[in-house]
């Protein structure tokens, strides 16, 4: 159903929002019966359009695309080099970053114990 400022205009009113998800399923229906009154009947959909032959045979090509370019990413688990490497590119990351990834819940730690000292008095009264 369309609606003036569209679905998201709606969503912000609640009284609007209720009222029109309330009607749309009415108006549907008044509308498809208006257009059988006047010869324009949409046809009875007998089965779900997502299993028509052309769907699935465009889904299974983008299964087969989607399996070959993970199959072309380097698998961490079988790598045997030390440096740390993006999966995808296997552009190498450089030292600084990788000791920061590395050393992250070191790192995260001495930050929110630094936070904490800074910004709470957790001495007890």
């Amino acid at each position: 159903m369309k609606v003036a400022g569209g679905l998201v205009g709606i969503t912000l009113n609640p009284a609007a929002r209720t009222t029109f998800f309330l009607i749309s399923p009415e108006l549907a229906r008044l509308s498809e019966k208006a257009k059988l009154l006047a010869g324009m009947s949409s046809p009875i959909q007998m089965h779900q359009h997502g299993l028509s032959s052309s769907v699935l045979t465009r889904q299974e090509k983008n299964i087969k695309e989607l399996t070959s370019t993970i199959q072309g990413f380097t698998n961490p688990f079988t790598e045997n080099d030390k440096d740390l490497c993006n999966i995808v590119t296997k552009a190498v990351v450089p030292d600084v970053v990788r000791k920061d990834v590395v050393n992250e819940p070191e790192i995260g730690n001495n930050l929110a114990e630094t936070f904490i000292a800074e910004h709470f008095d957790l001495r007890k009264s």
